[in-house]
């Protein structure tokens, strides 16, 4: 046999057989990662949907509705002209009222009421509520803002026999002002009231 052709002859096979070799070697990696990693599939559009209606629900938990809160500054306005008036009172009646109007709401949560303005009329005061709150709806949770008056309509000029501030007897029932602690005296048959409640 001719040397000459010999080793190119051999070359040619080592190299075939090196190639081959490595070939086997990377088949059987591949195979070994195939078995031993998890199949990864893309989600369907229903688990998509799922899913980012759990992070609104989250994210509606984190980020209720902002609100104007003023009671600092009406605060003593509203207690001007009507001393005994309670903000407790006012947030339970707004919170019964919102409950009452979206009752056909899913999982509703009053997060929170305020006061955000005062308006005094000579016979009408109305106390400006805002509420941040949240519901579902259609599978989605849903953050919104309302707003409530809660109003003070004084009618007839029958007052208290006491000032509701100072609880002095009043002489004079027809008083406009308390003599022993200047508060202003409104009439008896007057009374808060959620007056109306809108999305604002």
């Amino acid at each position: 046999m001719n040397l000459e052709l010999f080793f190119p002859f051999t070359f040619l096979i080592s190299v075939i057989v090196i190639c081959g070799v490595v070939l086997v070697i990377v088949l059987n990696i591949r195979k070994a990662i195939k078995h031993h990693m998890p199949t990864i599939r893309t989600p369907s559009l229903h688990e998509i949907t799922d899913n980012l209606q759990d992070l609104s629900r989250k994210m509606g938990d984190m980020f209720p509705a902002a609100l104007q809160d003023r009671e600092a500054a009406c605060l003593p306005l509203i207690r001007r002209d009507d001393p005994s008036f309670s903000p407790t009172l006012a947030y339970t009646y707004a919170k019964e009222g919102l409950r009452m109007r979206l009752s056909d709401r899913n999982d509703l949560r009053i997060h929170r009421v305020v006061i955000s303005d005062y308006k005094s009329e000579p016979r009408e005061k109305t106390v400006i509520l805002q509420a941040a709150l949240q519901y579902e709806n259609n599978g989605s949770v849903e953050q919104k803002r309302y707003v409530l008056l809660y109003t003070l309509t004084i009618g007839k000029d029958n007052q208290s026999p006491h000032c509701p501030n100072c609880g002095a007897p009043l002489s004079d029932p027809k008083a406009a002002q308390c003599p022993y602690c200047d508060s202003r005296l409104l009439p008896q048959d007057a009374d808060w009231r959620i007056s109306e409640i809108y999305e604002g």
